[in-house]
């Protein structure tokens, strides 16, 4: 018996053995390409988070340098809030928040990936202003 494209019996309008394990091969490629796309992705979101890393590791360290510095000051500037997080600090409804994101009446989350993050140190400065904001209204409804 030959051993070629009709020697197994095909009949020879059929394309070669090797055609179809072609196509089999090139939608496993474009697969792994898919998925090389995907971990990229997350990789990118990674190294976000290995930048605001050491980003805080630095200011950590200039912080305990700094003579008569609190230890709220030496605390790491990079802890991330989720939105949830977020709605328990500020006693909020996840609705509310949203709202408030959208009208830019909230500090601007950092995006990793599809999620959204604020930093702790930002919505600690933000509730500061909002208390100060409030306190010059009080003092200019005071005055004559």
């Amino acid at each position: 018996m030959k051993h070629g494209a009709t020697g197994m019996g095909l009949p020879s309008k059929c394309p070669p053995s090797g055609f179809s394990r072609d196509a089999r091969v090139l939608a496993l490629l474009e697969r792994i390409a898919s998925d090389v796309e995907g971990l990229r992705d997350e990789l990118r979101g990674v190294a976000a988070l290995a930048t605001l890393a050491q980003d805080a590791r630095g200011t950590e360290e200039t912080a305990s340098l700094a003579a008569g510095s609190t230890p709220a000051q030496r605390a790491p500037t990079c802890e991330l809030l989720t939105a949830a997080d977020l709605c328990s600090l500020l006693k909020l409804d996840a609705r509310t928040l949203r709202v408030l994101r959208h009208e830019g009446q909230v500090p601007e989350p950092i995006k990793l990936g599809r999620s959204l993050r604020w930093r702790r140190a930002e919505i600690e400065a933000w509730i500061a202003a909002q208390g100060e904001d409030t306190d010059a209204r009080a003092r200019a409804e005071e005055r004559p």
